[in-house]
């Protein structure tokens, strides 16, 4: 995780490439957490 956070706040040409990527990685993250809690309330 500390290479991918180091790349993530490092600042070269990829940085808006893999901010895009781990925002969206994040928002479908989120998205499965929900729909899974909502599938199988407990």
């Amino acid at each position: 995780m500390t290479s991918v956070f180091s790349v993530y706040f490092c600042d070269d040409k990829n940085e808006k490439v893999m901010k895009t990527f781990l925002h969206s990685l994040i928002l479908t993250a989120i998205t499965c957490l929900a729909l899974a809690s909502c599938d199988s309330p407990t």
